[in-house]
């Protein structure tokens, strides 16, 4: 398992809503509130990306949507990715056992090695692809311990650099968008198709402002049909704050585009 230095230009891609595509077109990529997202990765907490079309748009819980966007993007230079492609080298995990105990293994792993003791990159590597099979990797407390570290070695993110099943970045500053794509097949087995690139097709500012207008008033409808559950009102602050930020951004969009509202 070798750590990635550098990745070469290569285009990964995105699934997400109109919405969202239109705000990250705005002001990057950000990470929402746990309670706010749909879809939970097994990498943990994290922007997801992939060289795979078809395996993009699995990324996000897209399967309700009459309208997705694809991302097409790029690393910034000097991005720095853990790969997971290769098995753990269990020699390394074994020496790692005897060394810290049989909880290093396991998810709270930085509490069995001593404050003045630095995972070497390899080590750490090894240790991911472990607790990755044992599907712990979505854990808060895995989570905290593994960017601690990931980030002392000047990492950005981790995942599978060769394959289609996606790279998690907690440094969603690394991410250049390259540009936005309308996913060509609006039918329900859009997703068991084997999409590709050609799957994609040039988006008008008008159209996917359509369809984001479209998605914000199913927000708004969402929003209203719970607001008398007094046990949802936390949950409903944070969709309501939400719902005015994609707001603004879409608004900025429109005008940057010398949109008229009323035309769409």
């Amino acid at each position: 398992m070798n750590d990635l230095d550098g990745l070469d230009g290569r285009q990964y891609y995105h699934g997400t809503s109109p919405s969202s595509a239109i705000c990250i077109s705005e002001e990057g990529f950000r990470i929402l509130d746990k309670k706010l997202r749909i879809w939970h990765g097994v990498l943990g907490t994290g922007i997801y990306i992939t060289r795979n079309v078809e395996e993009s748009l699995s990324f996000g819980g897209l399967q309700s949507l009459n309208h997705v966007y694809v991302l097409q993007l790029e690393f910034t230079p000097g991005t720095k990715i853990a790969r997971l492609d290769e098995p753990p080298d269990q020699r390394m995990l074994n020496s790692l056992r005897r060394e810290f105990g049989h909880n290093v293994l396991g998810p709270r792993f930085a509490q069995a090695i001593p404050k003045n003791k630095h995972l070497k990159p390899r080590e750490l590597f090894a240790l991911i692809g472990h607790l990755e099979r044992l599907d712990v990797l979505d854990e808060a407390t895995t989570q905290r311990y593994l960017r601690r570290w990931l980030q002392r070695l000047g990492y950005h993110g981790y995942g599978h650099t060769r394959n289609d099943l996606g790279i998690m970045l907690f440094d969603v500053s690394r991410l250049i968008l390259r540009s936005m794509k309308r996913l060509r097949r609006p039918s329900q087995d859009r997703f068991a198709a084997d999409l590709d690139a050609s799957a994609l097709l040039p988006v008008h500012p008008r159209e996917i402002l359509s369809d984001a207008e479209a998605e914000l008033h199913d927000m708004e409808e969402g929003i209203r049909e719970t607001e008398a559950d007094p046990d949802f009102e936390s949950h409903l602050a944070l969709e309501r704050g939400e719902l005015e930020h994609r707001r603004k951004l879409i608004s900025q969009y429109r005008q940057k585009h010398s949109l008229d509202k009323d035309t769409l």
